[in-house]
């Protein structure tokens, strides 16, 4: 069976309003010229085909309402053991009263009529089997700002793929990439798995790192991989991977 799969109309319909009716976490996500950013909402209310997240606060100084304005965005949460994606359209903002009566200034989507579906385990962090090929390449600026020579103003850096999950990766590489990044730093990223795997570029976001004897490990968020479909595809191909390393 597939690592990812498409909701049907009927289970679309059931997750959203159960989702808006707990107040589910909800995770945003908006290109913003050449970068991404990052929000949190919880999802308030789901009628007459809209979805209605609270408005998220804003991150290092970052207004949510001028970057999310008729913009396309990437939603994702999770529900019990399962993880779900769409892509959708912001269509205003608006004060949602509550059925206790208090207000809440929120962000309108359109509701998806479908969307993808990834298993808790899939979703878990799996460590790479020391016999596995699984390689990165990162750099800083975004997967489509790779340069062409390690320039000393836009350096490349190279490891092994140490941990993986649907959400990120981790990588052991020189020191020096220790003292470069600083959490929220966007990324490109191209990853490798085995000698003839087709290569994932994608843009990531450093979370953290730490010292390994001279080397560094450094982590890194995924970021847009729900909006496309060779995103979508790109995560189901890390999905079964994580599988096979939880198996191996």
């Amino acid at each position: 069976m597939a690592s990812l799969e498409k909701t049907s109309a009927e289970e679309t319909q059931q997750v959203i309003a159960g989702t808006a009716a707990r107040a589910v976490p909800t995770t945003v996500t908006v290109r913003a010229g050449t970068r991404w950013v990052v929000f949190t909402a919880r999802a308030v209310a789901a009628e007459n085909g809209s979805l209605w997240l609270a408005m998220p606060a804003a991150i290092d100084g970052d207004d949510p309402e001028p970057l999310l304005g008729d913009q396309e965005v990437g939603i994702s949460f999770r529900v019990y053991n399962h993880r779900y994606f769409f892509s959708t359209r912001v269509t205003g903002f608006e004060t949602h009263q509550r059925r206790d009566g208090s207000e809440v200034p929120a962000v309108l989507v359109i509701a998806p009529t479908e969307m993808e579906k990834l298993g808790r385990r899939a979703y878990t962090r799996a460590d790479v089997p020391s016999g596995c090929i699984a390689r990165a390449v990162i750099w800083p600026g975004g997967h489509e700002n790779q340069s062409e020579m390690n320039a000393p103003e836009r350096p490349v850096w190279a490891g092994k793929i140490t941990n993986l999950s649907a959400g990120g990766f981790q990588i052991r590489t020189e020191a020096s990439g220790l003292s470069f990044f600083e959490p929220g730093d966007i990324i490109g990223a191209r990853l490798t798995f085995g000698s003839e795997g087709k290569p994932i570029e994608t843009d990531a976001q450093f979370r953290y790192g730490s010292p390994d004897g001279s080397m560094s490990l450094l982590g890194f968020r995924f970021l847009g991989l729900g909006r496309t479909p060779d995103g979508m595809a790109a995560l189901e191909t890390i999905a079964g991977l994580v599988k096979q390393f939880l198996n191996a």
